[in-house]
């Protein structure tokens, strides 16, 4: 197999596994390769966060309450 190949198939590894690649080399996949790939995701998340900032919603203490009983559920608008 060649790199590209090898650097395309990590991106459908999971994070703990690429981890795995770089503190247990098999010789399989190139450290750098891993660690590429972890460098990609990290900003990648980054980007994300930085330009979808979390919504917050808010309740009131009242409907919050009502969420929180079973029986009686009441929708206020």
């Amino acid at each position: 197999m060649n790199i590209i190949q090898i650097q395309n198939d990590l991106k459908n590894v999971s994070d703990q596994a690429l981890v795995r690649y770089v503190q247990n080399p098999t010789g399989q996949v190139p450290s750098f390769l891993a660690l590429g790939e972890l460098q990609r995701r990290k900003e990648m998340r980054q980007d994300y966060v930085k330009n979808n900032p979390p919504t917050s919603t808010v309740r009131s203490e009242e409907h919050t309450s009502e969420l929180q009983s079973h029986h009686d559920l009441v929708c206020r608008l």
